[in-house]
């Protein structure tokens, strides 16, 4: 199962909502996506109340559209982006509940792509999901995957088990705050709740 619902949102909020922020940033030779992780940091999760439904490019839910939900006027850009942040995390866990029913729960979870880039993020994951991740140190995990495929078909390995054993990298494990996981196990509720009210319209 899979779903379009990652990193692409961030950076279309990004580009939509920081124009002057990315000069900034460009000019003092830093990456906006660190500024963007020094304004979710500030926030912390039980003071946050916008919710972010992550269906800029597709949807894993009945609900097709992505939105910011429980806007007032006296939200800061920090409280948006860390709903971006949640958001793709609690679409991710819908994913992992269903997993869950399934199988026993892991001692670890992988995690890789573009949140990699995000101690932030990687933090919020981590705390959402309340399970460590270990973090693959692979950027290009597509052609990692051809490797190993070609690696086995050419017989240097027996099976993709013993390829994925010898050939994945860790740079990392994020270990969960069970304080905030709590906190973050109450909004993602929230989170399933408004999807299933929005199923209707």
């Amino acid at each position: 199962e899979s779903s379009p619902t990652s990193a692409g949102n961030l950076e279309w909020v990004v580009d939509t909502l920081l124009d002057k922020e990315k000069a900034e940033a460009k000019a003092a030779g830093k990456s906006i996506y660190q500024y963007v992780d020094e304004l979710v940091a500030q926030i912390p999760p039980e003071n946050s109340h916008v919710l972010f439904l992550p269906f800029l490019y597709g949807t894993n839910s009945d609900y097709q559209s992505g939105a910011f939900l429980g806007l007032s006027n006296s939200n800061t850009k920090g409280e948006l982006f860390r709903a971006v942040f949640e958001g793709v995390a609690f679409s991710h866990m819908t994913h992992i509940e269903k997993l869950l029913q399934l199988r026993d729960r892991p001692k670890a979870i992988r995690i890789a792509g573009g949140v990699t880039n995000s101690k932030v993020w990687l933090q919020i994951f981590a705390d959402v999901i309340g399970i460590p991740l270990e973090v693959v140190a692979t950027k290009e995990l597509g052609t990692l995957g051809c490797a190993m495929a070609g690696a086995v078909s050419a017989g240097e390995y027996a099976d993709y088990s013993a390829a994925a054993k010898d050939m994945v990298r860790l740079s990392g494990i994020i270990e969960p705050d069970y304080t905030l996981h709590k906190i973050y196990t109450e909004k993602y509720e929230q989170y399933k709740r408004v999807l299933t009210a929005l199923k209707e319209i």
